[in-house]
């Protein structure tokens, strides 16, 4: 019985000291990775309520800040997609949870803290206008929509709602020049934003002006104008002003202006025509004597086929060995030599006491 027992304990033993070489190499097969990204459903708008001409905006009316539709500069919406829920931001004001039926105007908040706003819902109609529906189960206006007060423009949760119209989609940034080196009496030409308008300034001058193509147009965004400029370098800047009255810019530009002869993408100093790359030159090497066969890798003695200061037959390159790909190892397989070597030492103290258990068992049963 004891005899089965120390052989049990060394059986135990390697296998308790190979246990952390095992965790070691655990394979990164067997981790699983979690993508912790989510989708956005927050998209950025310039909005207007439908059938006005002002646009939706915090301003501050009696010393109230409030948001409300008759804003000469609109300012930028983000809001949730159509059918998703989040809070509503204008500008960097949202709308507080307790807001509720019955108040005049919507108090507003500052938005830097998403958690503390007003969660909505968008819903799409079928024109394309949106309407936001307040979905916050703990705010006393759940349920209710946005809208215009009567008889004033502010805007406040109701019973009716209102239907807002989008002016632009998307972040409104400065117009860009698609070429920068043109010729002479050529347009300069671009993009920005859809129905934006561009212009074109050189120090304190106005060189031209141009709008944007619209959302429908067969190239979105597409402007050009005539800045008539001449021959040679010159610094521009490029401003733009967006469908709903949002300034953006200046954006600098360098242009360079060539000779309408002249193509401003070839070095005039190379000719089109002509390839630069010189002839290959006469073998160097000198052909061997006639009716002699050299042995290949063998230089033949002199006087035995080949004149003294004769080249030799060139000698056939050794090959090389090409070096070997190591494979990378994935993760943990990748393992360092401390980690081997303290579970190693590990191994070796188990194994010690084992045999030391053995030696004491066996005195102790002769005794």
């Amino acid at each position: 019985m004891r005899r089965t027992t120390t052989l049990a304990g060394l059986v135990a033993v390697p296998l308790l000291a190979t246990a952390p070489l095992l965790a070691v190499s655990t394979s990164a097969s067997a981790q699983t990775v979690v993508d912790a990204t989510t989708s956005d459903s927050t998209v950025t708008s310039t909005l207007r309520l439908a059938g006005s001409n002002g646009f939706v905006a915090v301003g501050t009316v009696d010393g109230v800040e409030q948001a409300h539709t008759n804003a000469a500069t609109a300012d930028a919406v983000l809001h949730p997609e159509p059918g998703a829920t989040g809070p509503l931001v204008i500008g960097d004001r949202c709308f507080s949870p307790l807001n509720g039926p019955g108040l005049p105007y919507a108090i507003v908040i500052d938005a830097t803290d998403p958690s503390r706003c007003l969660t909505v819902r968008t819903v799409a109609g079928a024109d394309g206008s949106l309407r936001f529906v307040a979905d916050d189960a703990l705010s006393p206006g759940n349920g209710l929509t946005l809208e215009q007060t009567p008889g004033s423009s502010a805007l406040r949760l109701g019973d009716a709602g209102s239907d807002f119209d989008v002016v632009t989609r998307g972040e409104f940034t400065a117009p860009e020049l698609t070429e920068t080196t043109i010729t002479v009496g050529s347009d300069l030409a671009g993009t920005a934003q859809p129905g934006a308008h561009v212009v074109v300034v050189r120090g304190t001058d106005v060189l031209c002006e141009a709008d944007a193509a619209g959302e429908d147009a067969s190239q979105p965004g597409a402007w050009s104008c005539a800045a008539d400029l001449q021959v040679g370098e010159h610094d521009l800047e490029l401003y733009g002003v967006s469908a709903a009255n949002q300034p953006a810019g200046p954006r600098a530009v360098h242009v360079v202006v060539a000779d309408a002869g002249t193509d401003p993408g070839t070095d005039p100093g190379t000719d089109p025509g002509t390839d630069p790359s010189p002839e290959p030159g006469p073998d160097p090497g000198t052909d061997p004597e006639p009716g002699t066969d050299p042995a290949p890798g063998v230089d033949p003695a002199p006087g035995a086929g080949s004149l003294p200061g004769t080249p030799s037959p060139t000698t056939a390159p050794t090959p090389t060995s090409s070096p070997t790909a190591t494979a990378a190892l994935p993760d943990r397989l990748a393992y360092t030599g401390a980690e081997v070597g303290t579970a190693t030492a590990a191994a070796g103290v188990l194994l010690g006491l084992g045999g030391l258990l053995t030696v004491l068992r066996r005195r102790l049963r002769r005794s």
